[in-house]
């Protein structure tokens, strides 16, 4: 997601990868970055900040470039709204039940655990209607910070058969991840093209 927001205000950046397959980096080192030894953390210049809704905002606002968080009090509300909505109640259930069973399980030679996933169905579906009419009431063109988030926990997801059927019956969330997809910020993380080969779903 910051990576993200760095790629919408073009700030020429380095990226470092530090982490392992979990999200933990298994160095100790690391605690000096983070006290909790995770990603993402950013350096710029004598800044350094952990957190990526504060990173985030800090991209947002210490470089030039599109704004990426309105103005309006009520539209930066609603855009809070959704970033919470996918951090606390999408992401929980999209990342540890589908990305990791369908995507990352191919990548750890494993197959993937299928009462798991048809446990979290219905948790799957109500996630995504949630997202659905937060994405429907947004003015046409809308571009901010939610979409960031949001893109970045949805993408593997996406990739899933229960991707698929999750964008077919949300039509709101489905015009958005259209659009997402022509933003070249969203074409840098996309899942690798031959991972369903590698799962065998495609």
């Amino acid at each position: 997601m910051a990576r993200l927001a760095l790629a919408e205000k073009r700030v020429a950046h380095e990226f470092v990868e530090v982490a392992s397959w979990d999200g933990y980096r298994k160095d100790p080192a690391f605690a000096d970055l983070h006290p909790f030894a995770k990603v993402p953390v950013l350096d710029h210049g004598p800044v350094r900040l952990f957190e990526t809704l504060a990173i985030c905002s800090y991209i947002d606002e210490a470089f030039e470039g599109p704004g990426l968080q309105p103005t309006e009090p009520l539209e930066r509300a609603r855009m809070l709204q959704l970033i919470s909505a996918t951090l606390d109640y999408a992401w929980p259930i999209w990342e540890p039940m589908f990305a990791t069973e369908r995507f990352f399980a191919a990548f750890e030679d494993r197959l993937p655990d299928e009462d798991r996933i048809a446990s979290a169905m219905p948790r799957l579906t109500r996630a995504a209607e949630m997202v659905d009419a937060l994405l429907a009431a947004r003015p046409a063109g809308a571009f901010d910070l939610s979409d960031i988030f949001l893109a970045g926990s949805f993408c593997y997801l996406a990739e899933a058969p229960e991707g698929a059927a999750v964008l077919g019956s949300n039509p709101a969330l489905a015009r958005w991840w259209q659009g997402m997809q022509q933003r070249a910020s969203v074409i840098g993380i996309l899942p690798p093209t031959d991972w369903p080969q590698r799962l065998g779903t495609k």
